[in-house]
């Protein structure tokens, strides 16, 4: 027994699947890619893309404000120290070879 018209559904049902997936993964690109880029400069490019992601434009101006992240501390002060620095910005302490500091 034949059951015509069901293949055409499942190629259907297949081409339709992709089609969202395409669209899903182009609106991440348009609207979270833009906000991982500006988050990135507040070494916050996950939470950009986040906010970019939920509340497009409004989410890349959020990102743009953001605070600054810095992975690394001062020892003496605990102010935030960009990566590479020999000296602390908030208190001037010297940070050692490299600037490695601990975290």
């Amino acid at each position: 027994m034949v059951i015509t018209g069901r293949e055409e559904n499942v190629t259907d049902d297949a081409a339709s699947l992709l089609l969202v997936v395409s669209v899903m993964m182009l609106y991440a690109a348009l609207l979270g890619g833009p906000g991982a880029l500006i988050g990135n400069f507040h070494n916050q490019a996950r939470a950009g893309f986040c906010l970019g992601l939920l509340l497009g434009p409004l989410g890349w101006l959020i990102a743009a404000l953001l605070p600054t992240h810095y992975d690394h501390l001062c020892r003496t002060c605990r102010g935030g120290v960009p990566p590479g620095a020999r000296r602390c910005m908030h208190c001037g302490e010297s940070l050692g070879r490299g600037g490695r500091v601990r975290t």
